[in-house]
């Protein structure tokens, strides 16, 4: 009976008592560099080209930087990232579908993100223009295993001002 009770009363102990848990730091600087060309994100949209449809692959050493407008803390994004090209006074706003789930987590609202479009592909789907990786002429998400390939998260987090429609 005292084992049981020791091991109860250990395990009362060792419980984590809340849920609410912080994003982890990042391991990289503040003034995040990445090699390549640095493009907008309305320059990624556009090549996409809408009179064919046809799903365009990134080569080379291309980036651009966003910001995460989406959480899917609460399920109402399953597997996709929504970025924007600006905090405030946004331009251009872009899907990117990932295979894994708690990005809040990792990508929460607001954080700067870099994203390498080496390899990655761009289609529509249901008027939204998406990245993904092509896989015999459909758009997949990125595997768990290349995230960090293509998204870089960077220290900032800013403040999104929602635009005035």
């Amino acid at each position: 009976m005292k084992k049981f009770l020791s091991l109860f009363i250990l395990i009362l102990i060792s419980c984590v008592k809340t849920d609410d848990y912080e994003v982890p730091q990042s391991q990289l600087p503040e003034n995040v560099s990445t090699e390549g060309t640095k493009i907008s994100l309305r320059a990624v949209k556009n090549s996409y080209n809408e009179e064919t449809g046809e799903i365009y692959t990134f080569s080379g050493d291309q980036y651009f930087e966003a910001y995460v407008i989406s959480s899917d803390r609460a399920g109402n994004f399953y597997n996709e990232l929504i970025l924007q090209d600006h905090p405030e006074n946004p331009e251009a706003g872009i899907q990117i579908l990932i295979d894994e789930n708690a990005l809040y987590q990792r990508y929460n609202f607001g954080r700067k993100v870099f994203v390498k479009l080496n390899g990655l592909s761009i289609s529509k789907n249901n008027g939204l223009i998406q990245l993904g990786k092509q896989n015999r002429g459909d758009l997949d998400p990125i595997v768990s295993s290349e995230i960090d390939e293509h998204l870089i998260r960077s220290e900032i987090v800013e403040e999104i001002i929602p635009l005035q429609i």
